[in-house]
């Protein structure tokens, strides 16, 4: 069975962490119906496609939410701003969006951006379309840090090394090895795993684990 070919010794205890990120005090929460506007903004003001991560990738419709989550390709960045650097590109990209009045700032991998009272958190990854379906789950009570948390517990029970934003590598000498995989099915298939999802789905198919969510 799944729970028999998992190399872990059960009970556990995971211990999981709770974050904030309010970047702009001005901005307000909001609800779900001006998600795909601000988006749609949003890719015309970069020129590229995002990809809705976070809470508001499956949204509940009746909460309001804090901000919102996007990835964005940064090879495309780089190109679309001529930059050579990650760390160039967010330099401009803060500039030019100063031409739009709107306010904005850097903060590592992240571009932060107050747009119509609303925050803007996007970030730049390496092959975001497929980074971002490991950012991408149902609605859950833990943040989708504690997915990653988890994960790398997982996979350093099969002696890999998981990364939220590059994938699964091979663990060597307790260290970053070579590459495996950044498909989600692949990483699943390598970590025994049914299917990959939020806190809940990913602790099912472990047997006996507690989880407590700390601050």
């Amino acid at each position: 069975s799944l729970h028999d070919a998992l190399p872990i010794c059960f009970p556990v205890t995971i211990r999981l962490k709770t974050m904030g990120g309010k970047v702009f005090p001005e901005c307000k929460p909001f609800h779900v119906d001006s998600v795909y506007p601000t988006v749609s903004l949003v890719e015309r003001l970069l020129n590229v496609n995002t990809y809705i991560v976070g809470s508001c990738y499956n949204y509940d419709p009746h909460r309001e939410y804090g901000d919102l989550d996007l990835m964005v390709d940064l090879d495309l960045i780089l190109l679309n701003t001529n930059s050579k650097t990650a760390k160039e590109a967010k330099q401009k990209l803060v500039e030019q969006l100063k031409d739009f009045d709107i306010e904005s700032t850097y903060i590592g991998n992240n571009v932060h951006m107050c747009i119509r009272n609303k925050q803007v958190d996007v970030m730049l990854i390496k092959n975001a379309e497929k980074i971002s379906k490991f950012h991408q789950y149902p609605p859950s009570k833990y943040k989708g840090r504690n997915v990653h948390i988890l994960m790398s517990y997982i996979a350093k029970q099969y002696n890999m090394l998981w990364s939220p934003f590059n994938g699964l590598y091979n663990r060597t000498n307790g260290k970053k090895g070579e590459f495996i995989t950044n498909d989600v099915s692949e990483v699943c298939k390598h970590l025994k795993l049914k299917s990959f999802g939020n806190v809940e789905l990913l602790s099912s198919q472990i047997p006996n684990a507690v989880f407590e969510q700390v601050r």
